[in-house]
C-alpha cells in the first residue's frame, strides 16, 4: 500500500511539473525579445471578436520583421503576391508599462501584451482602421505568431 501511495504522489507531482513546461513563458518586453520574423495571425475587434488575418495575396502571408536595435519593418504583399507596402519600417521606442510607439501607423502608441517566443499581441487605446492591410475599421488587438 505504501509503495502504491508513493508511486501516485510522483505521477501526481510529475503531471504538475509537465503542465508547468507546456505553457509558454511570458517574456520581458525588450528589443532583443521582438527582433525576429511575426506573422500577422488575428485582428481582434472591438467587440472582442477574433477575425483571421487574411492579407491581399493568397499566396504570401503579411508578417513583420523587429530588430535588435529598435526598428520595426512590415511586410503587406500586394495582391501580385511581389510587391509590398511599406505600413512602418520606423524605429520604434519602448516606455514603462509595455508601451511601445514608432513613427509607423501600426506600432504608433500601442500596449505588448502576451510576448512569448511563439508570439505576442499589441493592444490600440482605442480601436483603430486597418483599412489599409485588412477590411476592419474597429481592430482594438493585433496578434503575431513567430514566422
Amino acid at each position: 500500500m505504501k509503495k502504491l501511495m508513493l508511486l501516485l504522489a510522483i505521477v501526481l507531482l510529475a503531471s504538475c511539473s509537465k503542465s508547468d513546461d507546456d505553457s509558454p513563458k511570458t517574456l520581458p518586453l525588450t528589443y532583443q525579445n521582438l527582433a525576429g520574423k511575426w506573422n500577422f495571425k488575428s485582428v481582434i475587434r472591438a467587440n472582442g471578436t477574433v477575425v483571421p488575418f487574411v492579407g491581399r495575396c493568397s499566396t504570401q502571408t503579411d508578417y513583420i520583421e523587429g530588430f535588435s536595435y529598435g526598428k520595426i519593418v512590415t511586410y503587406n504583399f500586394y495582391p501580385d503576391c511581389v510587391s509590398t507596402d511599406d505600413n512602418g519600417s520606423d524605429p520604434y521606442y519602448i516606455f514603462p508599462n509595455n508601451f511601445i510607439t514608432s513613427g509607423g501607423s501600426i506600432f504608433r502608441d500601442v500596449t505588448v501584451t502576451n510576448l512569448t517566443a511563439n508570439g505576442f499581441t499589441i493592444e490600440y487605446a482605442t480601436p483603430k482602421s486597418l483599412g489599409f492591410m485588412i477590411d476592419v475599421s474597429d481592430a482594438k488587438a493585433i496578434v503575431f505568431e513567430k514566422r
